[in-house]
């Protein structure tokens, strides 16, 4: 697995503005565009920035790292078969742990394995923790 997208020099690329709509925009060194990184608000395709509008700073990250990794996933909750796997901290055990549901929908984006999670919790522990405000 490969670390989340992001936009290189003259790339275009899509954001939210402060309004929530869809932009596109070529360049990212911009006066304009600071913070679009840092808030994992740049995406490489149109389809991609909609899908984060309601996304939190995390689950940006997730789709970002997912589209790299080609497994973007989009639960199917008519499926009660299909396990939809989710990053949470365990308060008793001060740990980052992938949750599995079928039916029980939350404000977050979803991983279609449990490997994939795993993984992303390896690469990224620190930003969850900080985007989480665990200390």
């Amino acid at each position: 697995f490969k670390k989340h997208w992001t936009p290189k020099d003259n790339d275009t690329y899509y954001f939210l503005n402060r309004l929530g709509e869809v932009v596109l925009d070529t360049d990212i060194n911009s006066f304009f565009q600071i913070g679009i990184l840092e808030n994992y608000n740049a995406f490489p395709t149109e389809e991609l920035a909609e899908k984060s509008i309601k996304s939190s700073k995390l689950g940006r990250l997730i789709l970002l790292w997912q589209y790299t990794n080609n497994c973007i996933f989009t639960p199917d909750w008519d499926n009660f078969d299909q396990p939809k796997h989710s990053i949470i901290y365990d308060e008793l055990y001060k740990d980052l742990r992938v949750d599995m549901s079928y039916v029980v929908k939350g404000d977050k984006v979803y991983f279609e394995t449990e490997e994939q999670t795993k993984t992303f919790i390896d690469m990224y522990e620190a930003e969850i923790k900080e985007l989480m405000n665990i200390k």
